[in-house]
This record gives C-alpha cells, sequence and structure tokens, in this order.
C-alpha cells in the first residue's frame, strides 16, 4: 500500500517556507547551541587575557588572574626551576608566545613541580621578563646556599 501526498497551491494565497520538518528545527537549535559555545568560548579567552596581571618585585614574582574569582599566585625566585617560552605557527605570525614557568613547590628530596603559564604574551616582553625571572633566581639561589 502506498500513499500520496498531494498539496494543492492556491493562486492569491500565500504560503510559508518557514515551516520546517522537526530534523531541520533540530540542526537550527544545534547550529545556534554552537554559536553560541563559540561566542562564549571568545568571551571567556578575551577576560581571561584582559584579566591576567603580573609583577616582578624584590623577592617574589606574582600572578594575579580572573574576572568573576580572582586568583593570585606569589612565588619566591628560589622556587623557579626553569622558565621557557613556546610559539606555535600561528603565535609566529601574531608576535605572541606561550611562557611556562616551572616551580618546586617545597625544597624537600622529592620536590613537586609545579607551573605557571601565561598565554598569548608579546614574545619580547617574554624575553625580557625570563631574563629578569633567571636572574632573579639565581640571586636569591646564591644568598639562600652561600
Amino acid at each position: 500500500m502506498f500513499y500520496t501526498l498531494t498539496m494543492n497551491i492556491n493562486e492569491n494565497t500565500w504560503h510559508k517556507f518557514g515551516q520546517k520538518s522537526l530534523r531541520a528545527k533540530m540542526i537550527k537549535a544545534l547550529l545556534v547551541a554552537v554559536l553560541i559555545f563559540i561566542l562564549w568560548q571568545f568571551i571567556a579567552s578575551a577576560m581571561e587575557y584582559f584579566f591576567k596581571e603580573i609583577m616582578v618585585s624584590g623577592s617574589a614574582f606574582s600572578l594575579r588572574s580572573g574576572f568573576f574569582m580572582r586568583e593570585e599566585t606569589n612565588s619566591p625566585y628560589r622556587f623557579i626551576t626553569n622558565v621557557s617560552e613556546r610559539q606555535g605557527i600561528i603565535d609566529r605570525i601574531l608576535g605572541v608566545s606561550t611562557f611556562v614557568v616551572e616551580l618546586i613547590s617545597d625544597e624537600t628530596a622529592n620536590p613537586q613541580s609545579d607551573r605557571i603559564t601565561l598565554t598569548e604574551m608579546d614574545k619580547e616582553f617574554g624575553d625580557v621578563l625570563q631574563g629578569i625571572l633567571l636572574d632573579h633566581a639565581n640571586m636569591q639561589k646564591m644568598k639562600v646556599t652561600s
């Protein structure tokens, strides 16, 4: 048994093209959800970027970040074990880099390593900051050991 669907098109009558199937409505809802997610990720990334501050003082390296929930990390220079920068292809084109400061959480025989990661940092600023942090870290380590 076959069913046929017939549709009458009357003259001088407006016909709506917006009446869609459930599948089309679900696809539209999914696309809207994906666009909202992408927009939220962009806004969250921008907020993280613009609300991140660093401070290099005489005794410690400090990082303050967050918009909704503020977080501050203070690390004495003697706990800094390594300072490195990473750049991908897009980062090189944009002139930014990812800056990683590796820390020792305590001075025991088996230290656990922690990291402070700063993304999308200006490359030139990162180079200067890297030199300053390593100089301060070496000076504090010499003071502690002597």
